[in-house]
């Protein structure tokens, strides 16, 4: 997934939502009085989360699995004058240079993890990376989100003069795993381009998080929306915010908080 795709993705500027939901990440940490200086971020495909942390000051590492969509990131690094680390791993085998106190995961990247045991593992890698009292933020698509997508959904991403995207997405309820056909048209001189990739999701029980965040001994903080509003039963993406508990005696002089607010947005 996310090779040939990995273009059309930053050309129609797919990156928007990850970069809103790291708004509502920096309002919530700000509002917590937490103020990290390193940063990981998980699929973090071309890089817009990653360079905006950088360009924050922090230090950071870009982690993604697909070695076109790390490409496009060093590029848009460069452009922006910003310094990151980047690694090409499969997150379910995460494994970080030192310990970072945030740690983010956007655009529901963990729904293509296709079973509980991986996003259980994926969450256990993402706890050992953290430092003492490191936050862990990352969205997901709800099952609500995903019923929309039973018996067909088709959306156009972009319609330019160069470039048409659509994709065609289904859900199976049984199984709880997600396909997203994705079709685009690129125009070359006087002819037409066509591609297509497929991509699958799976719909997480709020139930499998909650277990997987308690295993890797993460404490769940708060559940928002991508307007920053509390998360109630209704939400189709739901932002969790995680923290890894201190040490019994924490050093002194730290950055971050030990027990930020439940929920920030009440």
């Amino acid at each position: 997934m996310f090779r040939s795709y990995a273009p059309i993705y930053e050309a129609i500027g797919e990156d928007w939502l990850s970069l809103r939901l790291l708004h509502q990440v920096r309002r919530w940490l700000a509002c917590a009085g937490i103020r990290p200086q390193s940063a990981a971020d998980l699929a973090c495909g071309t890089g817009a989360v990653a360079v905006a942390l950088a360009l924050d000051g922090l230090r950071v590492t870009g982690v993604d699995r697909s070695p076109e969509m790390l490409a496009l990131a060093r590029q848009r690094a460069t452009a922006a004058g910003a310094s990151v680390a980047w690694l090409q791993q499969d997150l379910r085998d995460l494994e970080l240079p030192y310990p970072v106190d945030l740690m983010t995961a956007f655009y529901d990247s963990l729904n293509y993890l296709l079973s509980a045991s991986d996003l259980h593992r994926v969450i256990e890698r993402a706890s050992r990376a953290l430092a003492p009292g490191g936050i862990l933020a990352f969205d997901l698509n709800t099952p609500l989100e995903y019923n929309t997508w039973i018996g067909g959904r088709n959306i156009v991403a972009y319609d330019g003069p160069e470039l048409f995207v659509v994709s065609r997405r289904t859900f199976d309820p049984q199984t709880r795993l997600a396909t997203g056909r994705i079709i685009w048209m690129l125009r070359e001189g006087d002819h037409w381009r066509r591609g297509e990739e497929i991509q699958q999701q799976r719909a997480h029980e709020e139930a499998d998080v909650i277990a997987a965040l308690s295993a890797a001994r993460l404490t769940l903080r708060s559940r928002l929306t991508l307007l920053g509003e509390p998360a109630d039963a209704q939400a189709t993406r739901i932002l969790y915010l995680s923290q890894k508990p201190w040490p019994l005696s924490s050093p002194t002089g730290a950055t971050i908080t030990q027990s930020p607010p439940d929920d920030l947005a009440r």
